[in-house]
């Protein structure tokens, strides 16, 4: 027996249409792969720019905002009557003027207290109770220690899980000197700080201190193993990388923040979401997969119907 015989025999139309069929789903399959492959591209191209652009927001309104803290105390202690009150060396009248102060500042504002020209605390006053203001003049120390040579002070600490802008200025009897003390205001990063940052960089913000997060525009982050090392204090000064947090799918820029002074500054964290980018890119995924489905299904009918005539 003939062993062609066994083999199936296809009609012509068949013959013609398996082809077709195939060139037909391939054609939109690899079409499918190289748009997927671009937008994906392009989405993590657009996040990274994004979160370059919000890191570049976040530190400069951070030199802004200490800026503008140095300007404003710097004209506190040049107030005749804070010189008067500090020249009279009275711990008790110099306290109350420093609640006065207090009440007449912000609520981020802390904690001030004044230091007299052998670097000891002399008064304080306190916002907040729970705040150890020993603890904070101690890590504060470095930027004390330069306003008592005449220079203004200024720097980040972090201390009872909380960060703090803190600006030392040095007060002088008169405009010649001599130098009498140091006048340290603690402004805490708080977190109404916190959502006007995120505002303007339209990012949401972690800030670190030892691992402990110490501000955030995120209520109770649950933070991704992926991060951890990144926030380590001998961990790399800056990465890049796709995270999931709370259920929301993120790309997030790790950092450390140093300001120009003597006091080191902090590590952060700056998340861009990509939730909406991804259901964009899954929109187009399922538009181009159904339009190429449909295209196949007609071109199909019209090839088998012309090769059936």
């Amino acid at each position: 027996m003939d062993p062609s015989a066994r083999l199936p025999r296809f009609s012509f139309q068949t013959k013609v249409l398996v082809p077709v069929l195939v060139a037909l789903v391939l054609l939109p399959v690899i079409t499918l792969w190289i748009v997927n492959s671009y937008i994906s591209r392009q989405m993590q191209n657009e996040s990274r720019q994004a979160l370059l652009t919000a890191e570049g927001v976040f530190l400069n309104s951070l030199d802004i905002r200490t800026r503008n803290l140095a300007s404003r105390f710097r004209n506190t202690v040049n107030e005749p009557r804070f010189k008067a009150t500090a020249g009279l060396r009275d711990s008790k009248t110099l306290t109350n003027s420093l609640r006065e102060l207090l009440d007449e500042l912000r609520d981020e504002n802390e904690l001030i207290f004044y230091t007299n020209d052998q670097g000891q605390l002399f008064a304080q006053a306190q916002r907040d109770p729970a705040t150890n203001a020993a603890e904070l003049a101690r890590v504060a120390g470095p930027i004390i220690r330069h306003a008592l040579d005449g220079e203004l002070g200024t720097g980040t600490v972090s201390t009872g899980a909380k960060s703090f802008n803190v600006v030392a200025v040095p007060v002088l009897l008169s405009d010649t000197g001599p130098l009498i003390g140091v006048l340290t205001i603690a402004t805490r990063l708080s977190e109404t700080t916190m959502l006007e940052l995120k505002s303007l960089t339209h990012a949401d913000l972690l800030l670190f201190s030892d691992k402990t997060i110490t501000a955030s525009t995120i209520r109770q982050p649950e933070l991704p193993a992926e991060l951890l090392p990144a926030i380590a204090a001998e961990g790399p000064a800056r990465l890049i990388l796709p995270v999931e947090m709370n259920g929301e799918h993120f790309l997030a820029l790790t950092g450390l923040y140093e300001p120009s002074g003597p006091q080191r500054g902090f590590r952060y964290v700056l998340l861009a979401s990509n939730e909406q980018r991804m259901r964009e890119l899954m929109n187009a995924r399922l538009t181009l997969l159904g339009v190429s489905l449909l295209g196949i299904f007609l071109s199909s009918g019209v090839v088998w119907f012309l090769i059936r005539r």
